[in-house]
């Protein structure tokens, strides 16, 4: 941003998990661009959550949670299902990104789009089944990307992927808040060609003469089949009849 021309306007540095303890300027800044959900119908529910500032309303939100640490706080853990076991108990302590998950879906509106990065535990374990769950009954699973393990070296060799979600319209949920859609098509891909060697350095295409393919800016183009895959997820949600693609 900063390189773009502007490191300030709207960027904030704050504990996404814990909205009571925000600073002023980004509190402020959620009311002016009316971003903080209300309830026409419960004046109270709408008070608290203009104190709490659980559940926003932006459009689109991208998200690369920390994967380390626990959060063992009680208040905070009350707060969220997903401080609750499979059983419904509270936990004594949960992942840190479990919660950003049910965090991020708090983020966006009705109709809103998602993309997170999560460990490959959360599509694959049983035992984390019940988040698996508590996604689809928040939101429609548009498509989920595997990536290669070494994407986010140095700093983590943790196998990932990136799941792109869109949370349920009011009219797609029926009377007891259930999704309507029990069955639908999903898009996967996985990433095969690294763009990071197992040192974590970037590799790039390069020409039949060796050197560096660049692309229409000027900039190094990345060995990767990400852009295909992108291509091909367009076409497949353009067939969907994806709203956004409409």
């Amino acid at each position: 941003m900063l390189i773009a021309g502007d490191g300030k306007t709207h960027i904030f540095k704050a504990n996404s998990i814990d909205g009571v303890e925000w600073q002023p300027e980004l509190k402020s800044a959620l009311e002016n661009f009316q971003l903080i959900e209300e309830w026409e119908n419960d004046p109270e529910k709408t008070r608290v959550n203009h104190e709490t500032h659980r559940r926003l309303r932006f459009d689109l939100l991208l998200a690369n949670p920390p994967f380390a640490g626990e959060v063992k706080e009680k208040k905070l853990l009350a707060a969220y299902a997903l401080g609750k076991n499979a059983k419904g108990k509270m936990q004594k302590s949960v992942e840190r990104h479990v919660l950003f998950i049910e965090r991020n879906l708090d983020f966006v509106k009705a109709g809103g789009r998602l993309a997170v990065v999560l460990p490959q535990g959360v599509f694959n374990n049983s035992s984390e089944k019940y988040i698996r769950e508590y996604i689809t009954h928040k939101a429609r699973i548009l498509a989920v990307l595997g990536l290669d393990g070494n994407s986010f070296k140095p700093h983590t060799g943790t196998k990932t992927s990136v799941i792109f979600l869109q949370k349920w319209k009011d009219n797609e949920l029926n009377a007891a808040g259930e999704p309507k859609m029990k069955d639908y098509p999903i898009f996967f891909a996985t990433s095969r060609i690294p763009f990071k060697n197992n040192s974590g350095e970037y590799i790039y295409a390069k020409a039949t003469n060796g050197e560096v393919m660049k692309d229409e800016n000027g900039n190094p183009k990345y060995n990767t089949d990400l852009d295909g895959i992108v291509e091909a997820f367009i076409v497949w949600a353009k067939e969907q009849k994806l709203d956004f693609w409409i």
